[in-house]
């Protein structure tokens, strides 16, 4: 794998070599360049690129995964093993929105851009998937004769789905709590807290003076800091070493996204937990009705806040959303059901590879 953080991913192929898997760790050696979109660049790296190249020279390769069609820079263009492209998001969908808020990158690259060179590398796949429905349908659509699978992520990583989730009690020297949990290295979600804290939380902190806002994840920037410490009410986390353990100290979970694609999972891990969710109509994407519909979904600065500061104060309705949460989490698939799908699709791509 290509890596911006090196140190930390290193840290992590060594706990997966503890489990028999091998991994290889590549710094990136990307340079900005016009026209050119940002993940792109970002990502290079010819070390990976040559190593790629005498894998598959050695014959003893049988297929290749790539998550993200931008790491599919580091194949040859030339390759005799099956490739499957499986896409986290539909990227030139989440670059079209984040230019309409934000504008275009420095480098003048535009989703067009994007677009142009996505749709390129799934129709140099075998075969394409997707983790959400939403997305397995626009690529398809979008590509006529594209081989597109779904492959969902599992949701069974906190724990099971627990049968029941008690409206967590406040005791009188606690305060009721709101949550949210990113990595913020990653612009959707950096902008994510920024919304929450600059637009939604001081109508929340209005209306339930007593609230708190937790804030969980790495990689907190100068700005986030500077942000929470001008509000009343924010205790910032940083990184933690179990989400769950936040999640289950709040009583509202808040994902004001405007930016994103595929499944998010920060949403699925509140889910599972019983955690009401407040979000936006991007935070829910890729989510089944029953899903969306035991939550909260608005852009609305206001609805957003008085639909969090109801449920801060009502603990009953608090065990209303969270069961009917439950209820619905319960049909997520877990990862042994995404594995095996995932496997099923390696095998008939290899297949598919051998008959040409």
């Amino acid at each position: 794998m290509a890596t911006q953080f090196l140190d930390t991913d290193a840290a992590g192929a060594e706990h997966m070599a503890g489990l028999g898997i091998d991994v290889a760790v590549y710094p990136t050696a990307g340079e900005p360049a016009p026209g050119v979109p940002a993940r792109v660049w970002r990502q290079r790296s010819p070390g990976l690129r040559a190593d790629v190249e005498t894998m598959l020279r050695s014959g003893v390769i049988d297929l290749v995964h790539v998550e993200g069609y931008y790491m599919t820079q580091h194949l040859p263009p030339q390759r005799t093993v099956p490739l499957v492209l499986t896409e986290e998001n539909v990227e030139y969908l989440l670059d079209r929105r984040w230019q309409e808020v934000h504008g275009p990158e420095p480098t003048g690259a535009r989703w067009q851009d994007t677009q142009a060179l996505e749709r390129n590398a799934w129709h140099g796949a075998t075969v394409c998937t997707a983790v959400s429905a939403d997305d397995a349908n626009h690529m398809a659509e979008a590509s006529p004769g594209l081989d597109v699978r779904l492959t969902p992520n599992g949701a069974d990583h906190l724990g099971p789905v627990l049968a029941e989730r008690r409206p967590r009690t406040v005791p009188d020297d606690e305060r009721p709590t709101v949550g949210f949990i990113g990595n913020y290295s990653y612009p959707p979600s950096r902008d994510a807290a920024h919304e929450l804290l600059d637009q939604v939380w001081p109508r929340v902190h209005a209306l339930v003076p007593r609230a708190r806002l937790l804030l969980a994840g790495a990689a907190l920037t100068p700005a986030l800091r500077r942000s929470a410490e001008e509000q009343a009410g924010v205790e910032l986390l940083g990184e933690v070493p179990d989400v769950a353990t936040v999640l289950d100290r709040v009583d509202v979970f808040a994902a004001p996204l405007r930016v994103g694609g595929g499944v998010k999972v920060k949403v699925l891990e509140a889910a599972v937990r019983g955690c009401p969710i407040v979000t936006t109509p991007v935070g829910a994407q890729g989510l089944d009705e029953d899903l969306r519909a035991a939550m909260t979904v608005t852009d609305n600065h206001e609805e957003a806040a008085e639909s969090m500061a109801a449920l801060l104060d009502d603990s009953a309705h608090r065990a209303r959303v969270s069961k009917e949460l439950l209820l619905a989490a319960a049909a997520l698939p877990t990862w042994d059901a995404a594995a095996d799908r995932l496997w099923a699709v390696w095998g008939e791509a290899i297949a598919t590879g051998e008959e040409r």
